[in-house]
């Protein structure tokens, strides 16, 4: 089932981990700091919901891959974030996650199995306390300007495609996702950084049709608060990321009541 509308005074954000085969070592961060994000904070603090807003995964090829004989380096990511997510539960805080443009392909099998619930692509969190409403998207949708992804991102949500791809064999369906990563990276160095941006019209525009306050989003890895051309805000969430010496960065932003803060690790 999906989540289209959130009523709650306290919640954290996060936004793409890109959690794969090439950075276990991110897994085992975030859930650490995630644990220990709401445990040291008392039940009167503590967020009542952990919302991902898309790309978790560097890619993910379909649900059947947890009950195959071949996980792939997959496994040791997803048994982390079950763990993860089951103690946050106990703690009673849900946990929500987004399709990004990596991910697109996960499944209530997947989320069911890690103690995740489904968000909708449009979520509106509504404070309990005031009427603003703040609109929580992934955010490549809003990058109009990048005509070569639209066009993309349009192809591989119809149902056709996904059932077509879906029904390749694991192996072929690992490979084509491999290829389709490297061709984006290959893309990216020749795009400007405005055209991999959000486009701010078409961000208002969004705003206006969803009667919303506040934007919120990720997948630009350009974190910070901006101003639109209504003068309304948009805030965007850090992407996790390892450097050279093996640190690990990342964060998110948590919204409490009418205040938003930006958290990084």
């Amino acid at each position: 089932m999906l989540i289209s509308d959130i009523e709650s005074e306290n919640v954290l954000i996060c936004s793409d981990l890109h959690l794969g085969p090439k950075n276990p070592t991110i897994t085992d961060f975030f859930c650490n700091w995630a644990l220990s994000y709401f445990q040291d904070q008392n039940l009167k603090d503590r967020p009542e919901w952990l919302l991902i807003l898309g790309d978790l995964f560097d890619h993910w090829v379909g649900d059947d891959l947890i009950n195959s004989s071949k996980k792939y380096e997959f496994k040791n990511a997803i048994e982390e974030l079950k763990k993860c997510f089951l103690s946050l539960k106990e703690l009673n805080v849900s946990v929500g996650i987004m399709h990004g443009n990596r991910d697109f392909l996960m499944g209530e099998t997947l989320l069911s199995y890690i103690h995740a619930k489904h968000l909708a692509p449009t979520l509106k969190l509504r404070p309990v306390k005031n009427n603003h409403v703040v609109l929580l998207v992934h955010g490549d949708e809003l990058c109009t300007d990048d005509t070569q992804h639209q066009v993309f991102r349009e192809l591989v949500k119809t149902s056709d495609w996904q059932n077509k791809f879906k029904s390749k064999p694991l192996d072929e369906r690992q490979k084509i996702a491999k290829s389709l990563r490297e061709n984006s990276e290959v893309g990216k160095k020749n795009k400007a950084l405005e055209i991999m941006d959000i486009n701010p019209e078409t961000a208002d525009c969004f705003l206006q049709e969803n009667n919303a306050h506040v934007l919120i989003h990720g997948h630009t890895h350009l974190p910070g608060k901006n101003i639109l051309p209504s003068g309304k805000f948009r805030w965007v969430i850090t992407n996790w990321i390892i450097d050279v010496n093996g640190k690990v960065s990342g964060g998110g932003i948590q919204v409490k009541g009418n205040e938003i803060n930006q958290i990084f690790t």
